[in-house]
C-alpha cells in the first residue's frame, strides 16, 4: 500500500519531476490554480494522471521541459479543500492525496486514476479530457462515444455478474439433480425390492392354497371311503340278522 506521506521524495515524484507536463502529469504552482477540470480531464482519459501541486515547470540548460519544486502549505485544510473540489465532480472523482516532501519545500501529489464512470463532468457541466500537457473540451460525437463506451462496459459487467450467477445457479442444480437421481435409484431399488417380495409371497400364497385343495380333495375321499363303509357294515349287518331270524 502506497504511504499517503513522505519524509522525502518516492521514487515516483522524482521521476515525475524529470519529465514535462504531457498526457498523464500537470503541475500546478499553487493550489489556486487547481481547478475541478483538471480531475475531469484525467477521469475522462484512459490512462488517468497525476497532478503535483507546489509544483512549477522550468527549462533546463539543454532545453528540456521539466518540474521545478516550489513547495505549498500542506496541511488538512488544503487537503480537505483538494477532495472537496474532486468531489464536486460529477459523479464524484475518488483521487489519493499524496504529501511529498523535500527538505523545507513539501508539495502534494495527487493520483487520479482512469474513471470507471465516463464521462465526468464538473459541477458547471463542463467535460473536459487530458490531452498532450493541455485540457480539451469533450465535442459531443467525443462525448456520445465514451457514454456509449461507458454503458457498453457496465453491459458487459452486469451480463458477466449474470452469466456467472446463472452457472452457479446450474451448479447447484446438477449436485441437486445428482442428489435425487441417487434418491430415486433407491426408490426404484426398493420398489423391485417390494414388487419381488409381492411375488414371493403370492408364489407362497399360490403353493398354499393349491396345498389346501389338495387336502380338501382328500377329505373328499376320506369321507367318501368312510360312507361306502357305513353302507358295507350295514349290509353286513342286515344280512346277520336275517340268518339269525332264520
Amino acid at each position: 500500500m502506497e504511504k499517503l506521506e513522505y519524509k522525502g521524495l518516492s521514487k515516483r515524484a522524482k521521476l515525475l519531476l524529470s519529465r514535462q507536463e504531457s498526457y498523464d502529469v500537470d503541475f500546478k504552482r499553487a493550489i489556486s490554480g487547481l481547478d475541478s477540470e483538471d480531475f475531469v480531464a484525467f477521469a475522462n482519459s484512459r490512462r488517468g494522471g497525476t497532478l503535483l501541486i507546489g509544483v512549477d515547470e522550468t527549462e533546463t540548460p539543454d532545453g528540456r521541459q521539466r518540474g521545478k519544486i516550489v513547495g505549498c502549505p500542506v496541511g488538512d485544510k488544503e487537503k480537505l479543500s483538494i477532495i472537496s473540489r474532486a468531489e464536486s465532480c460529477i459523479p464524484a472523482i475518488e483521487i489519493k492525496v499524496i504529501v511529498e516532501n523535500a527538505g523545507a519545500l513539501p508539495f502534494f501529489r495527487i493520483e487520479i486514476p482512469s474513471g470507471p464512470q465516463k464521462p465526468y463532468c464538473t459541477s458547471r457541466g463542463t467535460y473536459k479530457i487530458r490531452g498532450d500537457g493541455i485540457n480539451f473540451p469533450l465535442t459531443p460525437q467525443r462525448l456520445l462515444t465514451m457514454f456509449l463506451e461507458s454503458e457498453s462496459q457496465e453491459f458487459i459487467e452486469k451480463f458477466r455478474d449474470a452469466t456467472e450467477d446463472l452457472e452457479q445457479k446450474l451448479g447447484r442444480l446438477f449436485e441437486s439433480s445428482v442428489t435425487l437421481e441417487e434418491v430415486l435409484s433407491r426408490t426404484f431399488a426398493s420398489a423391485r425390492n417390494a414388487e419381488s417380495l409381492a411375488d414371493e409371497t403370492s408364489s407362497a400364497s399360490d403353493a398354499v392354497l393349491a396345498a389346501i385343495r389338495r387336502l380338501d380333495a382328500r377329505v373328499a375321499q376320506l369321507e367318501a371311503h368312510t360312507a361306502e363303509l357305513r353302507q358295507s357294515e350295514d349290509l353286513l349287518f342286515s344280512r346277520q340278522t336275517v340268518e339269525n331270524d332264520d
